[in-house]
């Protein structure tokens, strides 16, 4: 009589299994403009979330993130709690706020911040600096070049492009795997194919790229589909009142042109959560 009770507990041992073995999926959190902070693996990134909306750029008052959140952020409260590494594309006010960033850092001693030189000169310049300088790393400083950082698992390519509209700001693109999910974040990187072309790309692929609203609406499609290849876009640079807009823009595309992008997303506000399955 026992036999029949073990094949009856057999498959639900099975499904047990399966469900535990199952990979939790990538969480991306909105911050503002271009900031994020991604979660998988146990690791926790920020991508320039780092920043208020303050003069020289009043206008981003409606696209920074709020003070509560900024707040929650620095004190470390919710998804916060533990940043691993704080990543800085390049030193305008709109992503990079250097009395915050130190904030955060004073508050987060787990982190390292990664940026370019712009903002370590920024970060430098002020009183106690030197209780965080350890953690803080610039290392692609020659422009077109890139460099490789591995930290807590985490691998990091920053390259270092100007930024886009022909200005000779120096700014990071970053190709980031955090354990085998792979994304890049351009930043206000120069939209020549040529700047994307010359980058190192993962040969399993992008899993998923954050990228101006430009290269889905306007003519950096190629780019994406020819080179970088990711597996999902995420758009970003827009102000939360415009997300709707940028979203219906999305959808209006011809046929012709979405069957060859991969699915895009559009965020509205801030915290958000937009989630993604990582490569089996």
């Amino acid at each position: 009589m026992g036999s029949p009770k073990i094949k009856a507990v057999l498959p639900v041992l099975v499904v047990l299994m399966i469900v535990s073995c199952a990979q939790s999926p990538v969480e991306v959190i909105a911050i503002a403009n271009e900031g994020f902070c991604i979660r998988f693996g146990g690791r926790t990134i920020l991508v320039d979330a780092l920043f208020r909306a303050t003069a020289p750029y009043p206008e981003f008052f409606s696209q920074g993130p709020s003070e509560d959140l900024i707040r929650q952020i620095v004190a470390g409260e919710g998804p916060f709690s533990h940043v691993d590494l704080a990543l800085v594309t390049h030193s305008d006010g709109d992503h990079f706020d250097a009395g915050t960033a130190f904030e955060f850092l004073e508050n987060h001693p787990e982190t390292t911040l990664v940026g370019t030189a712009d903002v370590l000169e920024a970060l430098s310049a002020l009183n106690g600096f030197t209780a965080i300088a350890a953690r803080v790393v610039a290392p692609a400083r020659i422009h077109g070049l890139c460099d490789h950082i591995e930290y807590r698992g985490v691998e990091v390519q920053a390259c270092n492009v100007w930024h886009s509209g022909g200005r000779e700001v120096a700014n990071n693109i970053y190709v980031v795997d955090m354990d085998g999910f792979r994304f890049l974040h351009e930043g206000d990187a120069d939209r020549a194919p040529a700047t994307f072309a010359g980058l190192e790309l993962p040969e399993e692929g992008l899993d998923l790229a954050f990228l101006h609203d430009w290269f889905v609406l306007n003519d950096g499609r190629e780019i994406v589909t020819d080179i970088l290849k990711p597996g999902a876009v995420v758009l970003m640079h827009h102000r939360w009142e415009r997300a709707a807009e940028t979203r219906q823009r999305v959808e209006r595309l011809p046929v012709e042109i979405t069957s060859t992008l991969p699915p895009v997303t559009v965020l509205g506000s801030e915290l958000e959560i937009v989630t993604f399955a990582p490569h089996p």
